[in-house]
């Protein structure tokens, strides 16, 4: 909670970068290439600052979208996710993605990946 939000904030939605490699035909991409916000991204060390222990642990959901890009793109995807995760076990956080980053890892094992539903990043 903050002077401006004296409630408790339980859902939370950001949009971590605004890369993409699609060029939809509708997309704010397509039409205004010239936004000077394009092809930026939210790094860990900032959302740590918006996402302190005290909000994590507040929070129930969390929601990585895009209005201009793709969540997955930013660099440091994989470390916010598993600091949040670390901070608050239960929240509930959301990718929505165009899935042209994904991939299939035949490590399954591996540190630096995340389990989607059967599919790793």
């Amino acid at each position: 909670m903050t002077k401006h939000f004296p409630q408790p904030l339980y859902h939370w939605h950001f949009e971590l970068s605004s890369k993409c490699t699609l060029k939809c035909p509708r997309c704010p991409r397509t039409e205004y290439p010239t936004n000077p916000n394009l092809n930026k991204e939210l790094s860990l060390e900032v959302m740590k600052d918006i996402l302190n222990e005290e909000r994590l642990s507040q929070a129930q959901r969390i929601m990585f979208c895009g209005d201009v890009g793709d969540p997955i793109y930013a660099k440091d995807f994989l470390s916010i996710y598993k600091y949040i995760k670390e901070v608050n076990p239960k929240i509930n956080l959301y990718t929505i993605t165009n899935g042209c980053l994904l991939y299939t890892s035949d490590a399954a094992d591996e540190e630096d990946s995340v389990d989607l539903g059967g599919r790793r990043i």
